[in-house]
Parts: C-alpha cells; sequence; structure tokens
C-alpha cells in the first residue's frame, strides 16, 4: 500500500512540472542508457561518480585569472604559469580513474554554458524609463560576464584535475589514445573488448584533436562565443567533434549487435564492394539500407509502436 501511495505521489509531482524538465529527465535518462549499452554499466557509474566529486570540489576555487578578459590577453598570460594543473590535485578523489566524457556532454554541471542574450525582452519604453532600462541590462551583462567566466574556470579545473588537458590547456593525447582505454573494465561490453573498435575510436579521437589544434588563433579570436571560452576554446572544438565521432561509434556498435541477432544468417555477405572495411562499418551500412527502404506503411506501425505521439 504504501509503495503505490508513494508511486502515485511521484507521478503526481511529474505531472505537475512542465514540459522542458521532463524533457530534460528523458534526455538524461537517454544518455546515460545510451552510454551503458557502449561502455557498460560499471564503467559509467564509476565515471560520474568521479566526475561529480571532482566537480563539487572545483566549484569551490576562485575564478581562474586566465578566464578574465577576452581571449586576446591569453597568449600574454600563458607564459607566466600562472594555472598549472597541480594546483588542482587536491580535487582528485583517491579512487578515481579517468574515463572518456559523456557520449554527449560533460555533464553536471555544465548543460547549458551558453545562453541566448535576447532571453528577457523589455519592449517599448517612455524616454525617462531608458535610463533604468540600461543600467539593468549592464547589471545583466556583467552577471553573464561573471557567470560565463566562473563557469569556463570550473570546467578548467575539472579538466586539469582529470587529466584531459595539461597546464598550458593543451588536449592530452596520450589520455585519448592509450590511457583511456588501460583505466576501465574492457570486458564490460563486447565494442570494449574488441582491440578493432578501441582503435577506431582512438584514431578519431586523434583526428579531432589535430582539427582543434590546426584552427588558426585569429579564427578563435574574431568570434565572440569562443572567446569567451579563452584557452578553452580549442579544447570545446575538440569536444564537439569527439562527442560527434563517440556517438557515431557506440552507435556502430550497438548496429552490429542488432545485426548479428535479428539477421545473423541472411546478412552473411561481403560488404568491402559497399566500401565497409569491418563489421562495424558493415552494420552502420545494413542499417541505413534497411532504414531508407521501409515502406511508409511499416514506418507509420513502427512510429505508433516506438516513435512520439
Amino acid at each position: 500500500m504504501l509503495k503505490s501511495v508513494f508511486l502515485i505521489t511521484a507521478l503526481f509531482g511529474l505531472s505537475q512540472e512542465g514540459p522542458e524538465t521532463l524533457m530534460k529527465i528523458k534526455n538524461h535518462l537517454n544518455t546515460y542508457n545510451w552510454d551503458v549499452q557502449c561502455w557498460g554499466e560499471n564503467n559509467v557509474v564509476q565515471h560520474r561518480e568521479m566526475e561529480h566529486e571532482v566537480c563539487e570540489k572545483c566549484m569551490n576555487e576562485p575564478v581562474n585569472p586566465l578566464m578574465k578578459g577576452q581571449s586576446q590577453a591569453v597568449p600574454k598570460m600563458l607564459g607566466q604559469k600562472t594555472s598549472p594543473s597541480m594546483q588542482y590535485t587536491q580535487h582528485i578523489p583517491t579512487n578515481f580513474q579517468q574515463f572518456p566524457a559523456s557520449t554527449y556532454s560533460l555533464g553536471y554541471p555544465y548543460p547549458n554554458m551558453v545562453y541566448s542574450p535576447f532571453k528577457t525582452h523589455y519592449g517599448k519604453r517612455a524616454a525617462g524609463d531608458m535610463s533604468e532600462n540600461l543600467e539593468k541590462f549592464m547589471e545583466n551583462a556583467a552577471e553573464f560576464k561573471d557567470s560565463v567566466e566562473s563557469k569556463m574556470s570550473n570546467l578548467s579545473c575539472v579538466l586539469q584535475s582529470m587529466g584531459a588537458i595539461d597546464a598550458d590547456f593543451k588536449i592530452n593525447r596520450q589520455m585519448f589514445t592509450t590511457d583511456v582505454w588501460q583505466m576501465q573494465d574492457l570486458t564490460a561490453t563486447d565494442n570494449l573488448a574488441d582491440p578493432v573498435w578501441r582503435s577506431k575510436m582512438s584514431t578519431m579521437w586523434t583526428d579531432c584533436i589535430d582539427m582543434a589544434e590546426s584552427i588558426p588563433q585569429a579564427l578563435l579570436d574574431n568570434n565572440p562565443v569562443t572567446r569567451m571560452m579563452g584557452p578553452l576554446a580549442r579544447f570545446m572544438k575538440f569536444m564537439m567533434c569527439k562527442k560527434m565521432c563517440t556517438k557515431h561509434m557506440c552507435g556502430a556498435a550497438q548496429a552490429s549487435r542488432m545485426m548479428e541477432k535479428f539477421h545473423g544468417a541472411e546478412m552473411n555477405f561481403d560488404a568491402s564492394e559497399f566500401g565497409a572495411q569491418d563489421k562495424y562499418e558493415k552494420a552502420m551500412m545494413v542499417a541505413m539500407v534497411m532504414t531508407d527502404s521501409k515502406s511508409p506503411e511499416m514506418e507509420f506501425i513502427n512510429h505508433v509502436f516506438h516513435g512520439e505521439m
């Protein structure tokens, strides 16, 4: 009886939440379940617990001076070594292990770093109210600036504590090529146990690092969004690429698993003539062909049972 009352109360509480809150919960659960299928639940749980602990400790740090002001000042300050990575070593848990970031995001506490400056609309005012509006806007602008600097400073602490970047904010290549595979249970999923899958993933991550490091500094400085990121701009570009590649490889691993489970015998053919170089590329090719060739009737039925209504 008590369980039923609790369940009804919980469902009633969820029903009173706005659609944005429910969508956040759904996205969080989808991300977690997707990561579990790719990395194994124990690996994901351990990574998120360590990530949360490091985040909590880094949030108590003062704002990193390299995050103040515009990025044009950053190259001059880097030589001063004002932010060595060792200053954050006290935040690393004793049982800390470094795992790859979530497939989709860095997670708590950085879900929405940049928001629209036009979210608040003041509308037309009388001439006498213009100075008051401007003063209020400048207060909001100052809060926005402080908020971005605080978030980027906390993020730099987390990344340096986890070993993703060094004291000069450069991406740690070794972490994404060799260390990452030594720091988790490779038996958790069949794709983690496969050296072919791990090699493809590391190659893609290395390509993302090369891409981020090859971006001209002027391109970052002339973009107001990347300029706000300061010395983390290149890492953020790397993260965008890394998440896309990780999503692709995790999807390929799941497609391969499903193909073997539901179409193993009938899909026993040489896919090299279609450009596939391994079973993961073959699985993605099969998935795309089967999805594209699905009849409208079957698409409709599938949407009724499994799609958003």
